[in-house]
């Protein structure tokens, strides 16, 4: 994905299919491609679910395609440990918790 320039924005669990034994990610409906590298790429538009979005987009910061690595991080250690890192009720309090690790 990342290599035909394109970020998903919306990585979680509802969003990934298993066909054969084969995960494939789904929903691209928040994609968006990038004409320039995605490295290099800047953007500041809000999306994605918000336990698994980078800290980059709950604070309406800039992000590039690092945000689709970290949402997969969140969801290898929902995996691991049944819980996400930060459980949260609201958006601020689980952006302090981001903040406080």
């Amino acid at each position: 994905m990342h290599s035909i320039n394109m970020l998903h924005r919306d990585i979680k669990p509802a969003n990934i299919l298993l066909d054969n034994g084969i995960y494939k990610i789904c929903d691209y409906g928040l994609s968006s491609v990038a004409i320039a590298n995605p490295n290099s790429m800047r953007m500041l538009s809000s999306v994605g679910s918000p336990l698994y979005a980078a800290p980059e987009i709950l604070k309406n910061k800039q992000y590039n395609s690092n945000i689709d690595v970290f949402s997969t991080g969140i969801m290898i250690y929902e995996a691991l440990f049944t819980m996400t890192p930060w459980p949260a009720r609201s958006l601020p309090e689980l952006i302090k918790k981001q903040q406080n690790k």
